[in-house]
């Protein structure tokens, strides 16, 4: 019941999960949470334990809901979805990611008016966020990639050659 209690008063263009949902599963705040720490190995390793919630669903201190009051927005904590294309690979995640914000963008400058706009902006504020903290984990990923082929090629390249000629 509290489902539609929740959908019905939401005042942006994101999807909150219920609390009567959240209560169900006490430790998914945490396992959604995304941590940079450390080092990039660190944060990866970190970003791995969990990956199958934190791609999908994300912490939210703002999820705006409508008061009783129009003029008025309260704010709720909670847990959002995350509009990702369902792949588990950071890199995917930073890239849905990043094609979603253009997307709302693009829908926030053609929205009719500005309460329309203002919901969309809501959005956008807190999937800047998320896509932050995927990005700097996807760029640990692609950065630790070429270094690892970095190493690789200098491994299996001939080595010089010290001849220095007639004497």
């Amino acid at each position: 019941m509290d489902a539609h209690y929740y959908e019905t008063r939401q005042d942006w263009v994101g999807i909150m999960l219920a609390p009567s949902t959240v209560k169900k599963m006490p430790d998914l705040r945490e396992w959604c949470r995304i941590n940079i720490v450390g080092s990039a190995k660190e944060t990866i390793e970190a970003a791995r334990k969990h990956v199958q919630w934190s791609a999908f669903v994300q912490p939210c201190d703002e999820i705006p809901l409508h008061s009783e009051q129009r003029s008025h927005t309260n704010e709720f904590q909670g847990l959002a979805i995350v509009p990702t294309d369902g792949q588990y690979k950071f890199i995917s995640i930073r890239d849905s990611l990043d094609r979603s914000l253009k997307e709302l963008q693009r829908l926030l400058f053609i929205a009719p008016d500005p309460m329309a706009q203002a919901k969309y902006q809501r959005s956008i504020n807190w999937l800047e966020q998320v896509l932050h903290k995927w990005r700097v984990i996807a760029d640990n990923v692609e950065g630790l990639e070429k270094s690892k082929q970095q190493e690789e090629q200098r491994r299996n390249r001939p080595p010089k050659s010290t001849f220095l000629g007639p004497r």
